[in-house]
């Protein structure tokens, strides 16, 4: 069993989606289930909204959820754990975030190439990087034409101590259907390309 996390230091940067994301891509290539610790239950409520989504969500709000339901799930099989943070809990529950970390198999940290949200993410990226994780930035919402965007996604490396996935998520409209779309937003093609991609270096690091 191999788990993922998505971890993030503020809202807004696309980590619920990620992860939803993640889980509906993976379940077709095995069984799938997702720990939302999330304090707004994002991928709860998606699962709510549309049941037949093909994996199971759990709110794991307590640490001791995310420990016994991942026993819980790995003696049923399961082959990825997909876990949603709180964007705020490694601020105000570090320990579970340091938990979470070293059970962690991949630590996805999504972040926009803004200053502003590279700024907020520096202490969460230190944490992760204290515990030797095998982590990845995720740029999402790029649009590639921003100058600012650009320059970001080379500098910030190099301050956040973590490397970035290859795969970037652009700024889409599809996107933002990812809750009611079962099981991921099909109509873009350019979309699809990305998901595929990103997916891809996912499981080679996870393997």
């Amino acid at each position: 069993m191999k788990i993922i996390s998505v971890l993030g230091a503020k809202g807004g940067t696309g980590k619920s989606t990620l992860s939803l994301i993640l889980a509906a891509s993976l379940s077709k290539k095995g069984k799938v289930a997702l720990l939302d610790c999330d304090i707004q239950l994002t991928c709860v409520s998606a699962k709510k909204v549309n049941p037949d989504l093909p994996y199971e969500v759990v709110s794991t709000p307590l640490l001791k959820d995310v420990l016994s339901e991942g026993e819980r799930l790995e003696s049923e099989g399961v082959d990825w754990i997909i876990i949603d943070t709180n964007p705020r809990s490694f601020l105000e529950d570090p320990k579970r975030t340091k938990k979470i970390i070293q059970l962690s198999d991949l630590c996805l940290l999504p972040c926009r190439p803004a200053p502003r949200d590279i700024r907020a993410t520096l202490e969460l990226s230190e944490r992760i990087v204290a515990e030797k994780a095998n982590a990845r930035i995720v740029w999402t919402f790029v649009q590639p034409r921003v100058r600012a965007h650009k320059e970001s996604i080379k500098q910030a490396p190099a301050l956040l101590g973590i490397k970035p996935l290859k795969t970037v998520i652009k700024q889409r409209i599809c996107y933002q259907d990812v809750f009611d779309e079962p099981p991921l937003p099909i109509w873009n093609l350019d979309a699809k390309n990305e998901l595929r991609k990103l997916i891809k270096e996912v499981i080679k690091l996870t393997s």
